[in-house]
């Protein structure tokens, strides 16, 4: 073969060994997997991880937010109301007083699906509990451990949180928040497996009625 027709035949060629060259080397990476509802248990614990699904915040830095997905084939989810004054942790890693804040955490139902949710918990503690209804609004007073909330979008924010601290209800709980909007997952995580009981009656009850002060009577 002379040396010009060997030249013509690599000319034709290359073309294709590019071509090979760039889509071997153009494979697309595989694409992060969207958070799913799920149950951790592990160390004896059952903590609740939703994809958080809807996100909100006003200037004042008041968020909400909506956890909710599929589980076990049951649509799942809580609405979540960050008040706008929440504290930043104590930089002594104390927590004094002033860092609480009461009704700082508001659960707030979606109806069926926060029904739902609390049912998949019930299952999880290994807790029965028989109901029809589902609470409209849990007011928790918080206290935040990790991360600034004026900057949700960029840290992950875990908090306490307290229900029913004076017991007027007789279902006084404490369980811990995680927010992590970076990686879109909130958690209800248990702070004690002692309060599994309030906290799915919490969840599954009408408040109870409150009664009047003393100052409020005529």
């Amino acid at each position: 073969m002379s040396r010009s027709a060997l030249r013509i035949l690599l000319l034709c060629f290359l073309p294709l060994l590019s071509g090979c060259f760039l889509f071997s080397s153009s494979k697309e990476e595989p694409k992060a997997q969207k958070p799913v509802p799920r149950i951790d248990t592990e160390n004896g614990f059952a903590d609740l991880v939703l994809p958080i699904t809807r996100f909100r915040c006003t200037e004042q830095f008041a968020c909400l937010l909506e956890g909710r997905g599929q589980f076990q084939g049951k649509d799942i989810g809580l609405r979540i109301r960050l008040s706008a004054d929440l504290s930043e942790p104590d930089p002594t890693g104390d927590l004094p007083e002033v860092s609480f804040r009461k009704d700082g955490v508001e659960f707030q139902s979606l109806g069926d699906p926060t029904r739902e949710m609390a049912l998949a918990l019930q299952e999880a503690y290994g807790v029965k509990f028989k109901s029809n209804t589902v609470r409209k609004v849990l007011s928790m007073t918080s206290v935040t451990l990790e991360g600034n909330p004026k900057q949700i979008e960029q840290q992950e924010l875990k908090f306490k949180l307290f229900f029913d601290e004076n017991e007027d209800e007789g279902l006084y709980f404490e369980m811990y928040l995680n927010i992590d909007k970076k990686n879109g997952t909130l958690t209800l995580a248990e702070k004690d497996p002692e309060y599994r009981q309030n906290i799915l009656r919490a969840f599954l009850t009408k408040p109870k009625p409150r009664e009047p002060k003393t100052d409020e009577v005529e």
